[in-house]
Order: C-alpha cells, then sequence, then structure tokens
C-alpha cells in the first residue's frame, strides 16, 4: 500500500513541475542608445536566459562608401542545457561569425611531472 501511495505522490509531482514556457518569458534588463546618425549600442536579457548585445558604428558618413560596422553576440541554453554563445561581425563585406574569445591561461608554474602527465607522458 505504502509503494502505491508514494508511486501517486511522485507522479502528482511530475505533473505539476513547471515547465518554462519560452512566450512567458519576460525581459529582465533593456538598454537601447541611438544617435540618430546610424550609430547605436543596444542589449536585452530575457528571464528564459536569451542575451544579445550589439554595437553599430557608421564608417565614413555620406561619403559613396559608407556603412555600418557591426560588432555583437547573442546566447540561450539549448534543449540539452547547454550554452550557446555566437559572437558576430558585420562590416562592407559581410556577416561574420567569430570564434569565441578564449580566457588567457596563465603560467601557473607546474612542476615537470604534472606537465608530462597532462601530456599523457
Amino acid at each position: 500500500m505504502i509503494r502505491i501511495i508514494i508511486a501517486c505522490a511522485l507522479v502528482s509531482l511530475a505533473a505539476a513541475a513547471v515547465i518554462p514556457d519560452d512566450a512567458q518569458a519576460q525581459i529582465i534588463s533593456y538598454h537601447n542608445e541611438n544617435d540618430g546618425s546610424g550609430n547605436y549600442d543596444f542589449s536585452f536579457e530575457t528571464s528564459n536566459g536569451l542575451r544579445r548585445k550589439e554595437v553599430g558604428r557608421v564608417i565614413n558618413p555620406g561619403a559613396e562608401n559608407q556603412y555600418t560596422d557591426v560588432e555583437g553576440s547573442f546566447s540561450y541554453t539549448d534543449a540539452d542545457g547547454k550554452l550557446v554563445e555566437v559572437f558576430y561581425s558585420a562590416d562592407e563585406n559581410g556577416y561574420h561569425v567569430k570564434e569565441k574569445p578564449r580566457k588567457k591561461i596563465t603560467d601557473r608554474n607546474f612542476s615537470p611531472s604534472v606537465v608530462a602527465s597532462l601530456l599523457g607522458k
């Protein structure tokens, strides 16, 4: 009998679990600057973890070869719970996905035996 009660309790808990609905996501931060001449800077973050940041600057204003130089990024959490980050730029040559910036690894003065172990020696 106790097993039936425990099973019912577990089923009830699973049924009551809150599943986030992206349609219900709210904006938790927002920034937008536009100088009126084509230069801009904006960013936002939503309650479901979406983030976007972009800066655009007009290059050669008023000239025949005028364009907007853009640097930006966006991120989200995929269905497996992994953070996905995309960095990009756009210029007179088009849109470019950039490699994610890497953290600099500093010299920690590891002993030669530790380095050899990490290298599989």
